[in-house]
């Protein structure tokens, strides 16, 4: 059970992704894409974009004054015309079979906005990537019931796996969370530069665990008191 919140439960946590911060960062799209696929993610980022359609949103920034295709990949990508598997190039080359292969006309185009924002090509581990990628969802789902805006961390995993084929022997980012192990996360979290959710902080601070009855006793108290007046 999930409440109502800026693009729903999964768009909320997968949203702020760590992808378009590694892509304008030094890292190309194979990187990623590779990096979350062995991870279990049946498709990476960049992958999916070319599949969604770089021009959703990209017509919605240019539209409104936001787009910088100088210095956004996003923003050149729909700039120029690359709107992914619709019309046969994106982060990758498509062919009729829409099989993908690395474009090096779109790491061509990369490559030169890293060169004007001062990017330099970067070499991560397949666990650094991941850890950039989906920490910080793992945060905003920690922000998430913090809010009361899930009931519990399982329906966060559920909308995860089933919205975005977030592997499901990982189990979703919350039960990835409880596998590395909350204070580690927290650690990584902090060493990324981010602001850690309070919420994660508190279980570190009181050593709770996700089915801890405390825990469960602090999420169950942000919901009904968001919710119970409705």
């Amino acid at each position: 059970l999930v409440g109502n919140c800026d693009g729903f439960i999964a768009n909320r946590v997968m949203g702020v992704s760590g992808a378009p911060a590694l892509l304008q960062g030094g890292l190309m799209p194979n990187q990623i894409d590779g990096a979350a696929e062995a991870y279990g993610m049946k498709m990476g980022p960049m992958r999916m974009n070319d599949l969604v359609g770089l021009d959703l949103f990209g017509r919605e920034r240019a539209s409104s004054g936001a787009a910088k295709p100088d210095e956004v990949v996003f923003d050149a990508m729909f700039a120029t015309q690359r709107f992914g598997q619709k019309n046969g190039k994106g982060f990758y080359k498509y062919d009729e079979k829409l099989r993908c292969t690395r474009d090096p006309e779109a790491e061509a185009m990369i490559e030169k906005i890293w060169k004007k924002i001062g990017a330099t090509p970067q070499s991560l581990s397949e666990e650094e990537i991941v850890d950039k990628l989906y920490l910080p969802v793992v945060n905003e789902g920690f922000k998430s019931l913090e809010e009361g805006m899930a009931i519990r961390p399982s329906d966060i995993d559920i909308c995860c796996v089933f919205g975005y084929n977030w592997p499901r022997y990982r189990g979703g980012p919350m039960q990835w969370a409880t596998a590395v192990g909350l204070p580690t996360v927290l650690e990584k979290i902090q060493k990324l530069g981010m602001e850690p959710s309070a919420l994660l902080k508190e279980c570190v601070a009181q050593n709770w665990k996700l089915n801890s009855k405390d825990f469960v006793k602090r999420i169950d108290q942000a919901w009904n008191g968001r919710w119970s007046k409705l």
